[in-house]
């Protein structure tokens, strides 16, 4: 997996699926966030077994792939990087390379296998909903709540 995106695109994709991050959990993988990047969509994709969210970002993407990471560590290495355009790949190690200007980390993550997924929704009906300061969410921010 290889993309370059705008930081600030990211640490809005990771706040919004943070809420769905355990803040202790018996299952590791439940305090990751998957980075999911096919079908030319940057997905973050988080689930507690009880809410689940998923959003999409811009950015370029070089080569797909998708990892789990943990959340909170990927969310504070991004936030303090010095750069605004943030390059993440991902080795066949499964070794998380992120950079951002003179900064560089790696990290190891983990496949996805493990990982519970949201469920797939079938859209029928679109609705649209605009918050107090009439921001419509849009059509790349899902939720799932069993």
């Amino acid at each position: 997996m290889n993309i370059i995106c705008d930081k600030s695109k990211l640490i809005e994709g990771i706040n919004i699926a943070l809420k769905a991050i355990p803040g202790k959990s018996t299952m590791a993988i439940l305090e990751c966030l998957v980075l999911e990047v096919k079908d030319n969509i940057i997905k973050l994709i988080a689930n507690d077994l009880e809410i689940g969210i998923e959003t999409i970002i811009d950015g370029q993407i070089i080569e797909e792939g998708s990892v789990a990471i943990n959340a909170k560590v990927f969310f504070e290495i991004i936030r303090k990087l010095p750069s605004d355009e943030v390059t993440i790949s991902v080795d066949d190690n499964y070794v998380m390379n992120i950079s951002g200007g003179k900064a560089k980390f790696n990290i190891s993550v983990k496949p996805t296998e493990e990982f519970p997924f949201l469920p797939q929704i079938v859209k029928n009906n679109n609705i649209t909903i605009a918050n107090k300061k009439n921001r419509v969410c849009s059509d790349s921010l899902r939720f799932f709540i069993r």
